[in-house]
């Protein structure tokens, strides 16, 4: 999953609470690679705290990350 973001200077993209087994990658061009495989204890819905950081300031957005059944 790709996640966007705009400003001048391009912001630093983080987030905290994704599920175990997922890592935010910041591309360092406005845009961060959410990527993983989940576990599954981590099956429902899950809140990600994204957040955006330059000179100029900050903004932060609540993204909800729904992990299904687990193939076999």
């Amino acid at each position: 999953m790709t996640v966007t973001t705009s400003g001048y200077p391009v912001p630093s993209i983080g987030a905290t609470g994704l599920p175990a087994g997922f890592s935010l990658t910041d591309n360092g061009n406005g845009t961060a690679t959410i990527s993983g495989t989940p576990t599954a204890s981590e099956i429902g819905t899950n809140t990600v705290d994204l957040s955006a950081v330059n000179v100029a300031g900050s903004a932060t957005q609540d993204l909800s990350l729904s992990i299904g059944q687990l193939p076999r």
